[in-house]
Parts: structure tokens; C-alpha cells; sequence
């Protein structure tokens, strides 16, 4: 078992999702990108810690990663309010049928 990173945590989760057994992810935060100026929900990182966020590297990941799961049969939607990953089908979270 490999856990592929795609340079941020996000990707990781999806893909331990996968890697666990699930056919269907739903995202929710998933901005990549700033949002009400902010380069994450919390804010910058303290100084010390990388503050580096490549969102356009980080999407162009996200949209390889997209064509892998579907090709593996995997349902991913996207229910974040305001994103830049147009790779996976957009849905507002209280439209998702559980």
C-alpha cells in the first residue's frame, strides 16, 4: 500500500479514503485557493512553519488524482462553498443523499 501525497493533507485523506475501501468522498474545505483573503481557514501559519501554499501546483494534482478515481470507480463531490477544484462535480452539502 502506497499513500500518494500531492503536497498537502487534503490529498492525502482522499487517498487514504480510497485506500481504506471508500467509493464515494465528499469534500468540504477544500478551497485551493485564498478565500476572504485568508491563505487558509485559520489564517497564515505562525513564522516558522512553511507558509508556502502552491494552490495552481496543488490543482493540477488534484485533477490527475480525479481522472485515477474515476477510473477506480470512485464518486468524489465537491461541497466546498468556494473552490478552485473544478475536477471533481460540484454540490452544495445539504443536496448529497446519504
Amino acid at each position: 500500500m502506497q499513500i500518494h501525497w500531492g503536497g498537502n493533507s487534503g490529498y492525502q485523506a482522499i487517498n487514504l479514503a480510497y485506500l481504506w475501501g471508500a467509493d464515494r468522498v465528499v469534500l468540504l474545505g477544500y478551497d485551493m485557493q485564498q478565500t476572504g483573503g485568508k491563505s487558509h481557514w485559520f489564517g497564515d501559519h505562525p513564522k516558522g512553519l512553511n507558509g508556502n501554499s502552491p494552490y495552481s501546483t496543488w490543482v493540477q494534482k488534484f485533477d490527475r488524482m480525479a481522472a485515477d478515481l474515476r477510473a477506480e470507480g470512485v464518486e468524489v463531490i465537491n461541497a466546498t462553498r468556494e473552490t478552485a477544484l473544478r475536477c471533481f462535480p460540484r454540490m452544495r452539502i445539504d443536496e448529497i443523499e446519504v
